[in-house]
């Protein structure tokens, strides 16, 4: 039910319990109320735009037009004019009825700006809950952010090292030993496996802190009472979206190192093959004895 219902509720029942009624003058100034029905209505936009603006004017007008009202009706009431001669044709019991229906009207009249501020504490209440598990989801998508951070530092920490074996695979001025050829090429395996690992969490996490991003939008369209606080709210949603952002960037930057790490151990696979070769020539040569030679002496 609208204010502006409950207006027009209140009007009837004054005409209905003023007993006899007064002239027609003064129910001429009673129903001229425009204003209280302008007042009502402008009470159930606001209740349903939810600007807080809107709120506190729409408030202001009501109380306005209500005070102004109810004077017009004290003072047509107390005119020497027809009211007053109809008056004096009253019982006691049609003034006491009469005042009381008066009196109810004006009750009326304020109930329905307690009504009005009720409903828009309700929805205040509301707008901190919602506020709340908006921050509660931007809280956790901090968290997740932080975690793909520390994980894209230490993909690109690994990465270096990786870097730093290829190196000395590819540019050995003296060919390395099998053993530790292996022992090279296992760490960049392993270490590729890892930083393949933390891209594949950080895109998990992209993924998560993408659908929290989501629930926000989704919150702002479907509580209204986050109108209340749109400042707030705007400032939540593009802490979120820069989160969301920030870990797509990472994610994106990780899936690139994965393309380079493997590049890196096919490198380091096709050096070692070099070094391999290079270590058994270089043994060989160094079992022979000084002087000797492979060629087979010619006869004369």
């Amino acid at each position: 039910m609208t204010y502006l219902a409950d207006w027009k509720t209140c009007k009837d029942l004054f005409e209905r319990k003023a007993g006899k009624k007064p002239s027609e003058k003064f129910l001429g100034v009673f129903r001229k109320s425009s204003g209280m029905e302008d007042g009502a209505n402008g009470l159930d936009t606001a209740l349903q735009k939810l600007d807080p603006k809107e709120i506190d004017k729409a408030r202001e007008k009501y109380i306005k037009a209500k005070h102004a009202y109810k004077l017009v009706l004290e003072q047509a009431y107390k005119e020497k004019t027809d009211v007053k001669d109809l008056t004096k044709m009253l019982t006691e019991r049609d003034k006491a009825e009469y005042k009381a229906a008066l009196d109810e009207l004006a009750v009326g009249m304020d109930e329905i700006l307690i009504a009005f501020n009720h409903a828009i504490d309700k929805h205040l209440t509301l707008k901190e809950r919602s506020l709340a598990d908006i921050k509660a989801i931007c809280a956790k998508m901090q968290k997740e952010s932080e975690e793909a951070t520390d994980a894209t530092h230490q993909a690109e920490d690994s990465f270096k090292k990786c870097e730093d074996v290829v190196r000395k695979l590819v540019s050995a001025s003296v060919p390395i030993q099998p053993a530790l050829t292996k022992q090279l090429t296992d760490f960049l395996n392993s270490t590729g496996k890892s930083i393949s690992t933390k891209a594949d969490r950080v895109a998990k996490i992209y993924d998560s802190v993408s659908n929290d991003c989501k629930s926000i939008a989704a919150l702002g369209k479907s509580q209204k009472e986050l109108h209340l606080a749109q400042t707030e709210f705007d400032s939540l949603r593009d802490q979120a979206m820069k989160i969301q952002d920030s870990v797509r960037n990472k994610s994106a930057g990780l899936q690139k190192l994965v393309a380079k790490s493997t590049k890196l151990a096919k490198q380091a696979e096709d050096a070692s093959k070099i070094n391999s070769t290079g270590a058994m020539l270089f043994g060989n040569m160094s079992m022979k004895k000084p002087g000797s030679s492979s060629e087979v002496p010619k006869k004369r």
